[in-house]
């Protein structure tokens, strides 16, 4: 009987080990991203192949000698298992190598490494790229590599990357002008959208292991084609056409969380800098040495494109006569609250 007793104890201390030896460290799902940089800190965004938490270790020694580590962040369904680590306590223009460490145990062996910024106000010759409208693949010559202009980018090691709207096109399923279900309606769907823009397999995952990103939306990637505020702006120029015996010009009207979950993804998903008012959209500014930039949304407090025309009843012509209230940037009855972008801008330039 004793014998028994200890048997029984043996074989559920077993079944307890083997789930506890038998968990599975989550995998790192997409290229490892690094943005808003500074000369002493740093962003990364990190995707997981299920719930854990990660962290990102960095030394300036390809061999992690003398690491510095990064908060630890813990991933789950809510968030698409991804999330945002910041480092900090970096020098200034030192090259960091860094890798993610996931449940505690090193990642992978993939060589990533990034440069912090100059002292603000220091002079320096430096150079940075920037583009837009990639991941399509639809305007290339036939038989170029897609991967060409990234191999290009890094052999000029830029200090950085701006990529300034379009990052993949997750508006492609829409269906304007027939019904206004664009993907940003749906905040699941803008998670996935940032899976696509930091996809391992894309050529441009080679640039992001060299140097920091940053970014702004565009029409396409904020929610559909020639978007505003509010809007998706639809026109077909000629006549007679499928939908008309006259020109097609209308505003489809978004459903009102298109926008919000526009703005609230980038935030959760781009390791950004600080937005300066997130009601009003994702603008923000950064500096290298000397030098300001400004990332500006021109989308989020744009009023619709097409309001600008008008048809003369007269002479039955559509004419180009935009009120005195248009922006593209925003003014301060633009969709949010608080100074508007443009009033931000223009402060900041005096």
């Amino acid at each position: 009987m004793f014998r028994l007793k200890i048997l029984v104890m043996f074989f559920i201390l077993a079944i307890g080990s083997t789930s506890i030896l038998g968990q599975v460290t989550p995998q790192v799902t997409n290229a490892v991203v690094v943005g808003g940089v500074t000369e002493n800190s740093a962003r990364f965004w990190c995707r997981l192949s299920a719930a854990g938490k990660f962290a990102i270790q960095l030394s300036t020694s390809a061999g992690f000698q003398n690491l510095i580590t990064s908060q630890t962040i813990t991933v789950t369904a809510e968030s698409n298992f991804a999330g945002i680590a910041n480092a900090a306590s970096l020098s200034a223009l030192t090259k960091y190598f860094y890798r993610v460490v996931v449940n505690d145990t090193i990642a992978d062996t993939i060589q990533r490494y990034f440069s912090t910024f100059p002292l603000k106000g220091i002079s320096s010759n430096f150079s940075f790229a920037f583009g837009s409208c990639q991941q399509s693949g639809n305007f290339l010559p036939s038989g170029t590599p897609s991967g060409n202009v990234f191999r290009e980018i890094k052999r000029k090691a830029p200090a950085f990357f701006l990529q300034i709207g379009d990052w993949c096109y997750p508006d492609t399923t829409d269906n304007t002008p027939f019904d206004n279900d664009y993907f940003s309606n749906v905040f699941e769907y803008v998670q996935k959208s940032y899976e696509g823009k930091f996809s391992s397999y894309y050529p441009m995952d080679s640039l992001m292991r060299i140097c920091p990103v940053d970014y702004v939306y565009d029409d396409h990637d904020f929610m559909n084609d020639n978007a505003s505020a509010t809007t998706a702006s639809f026109a077909v120029p000629f006549r007679p056409n499928p939908l008309s015996n006259d020109f097609v010009v209308m505003e489809i009207p978004a459903l009102p969380d298109a926008r919000l979950n526009s703005i609230r993804g980038y935030k959760e998903n781009m390791p950004t800098y600080p937005l300066v008012n997130e009601s009003r959209g994702i603008y923000h500014k950064f500096t290298y040495g000397n030098c300001e930039f400004y990332m500006l949304d021109l989308r989020s407090q744009r009023t619709p494109n097409l309001s600008a025309l008008q048809k003369n009843t007269v002479t039955g012509k559509w004419e180009f006569k935009p009120g005195a209230d248009r922006t593209i940037l925003g003014r301060d009855n633009s969709l949010g609250a608080g100074e508007s972008q443009l009033t931000w801008f223009l402060n900041n330039l005096n």
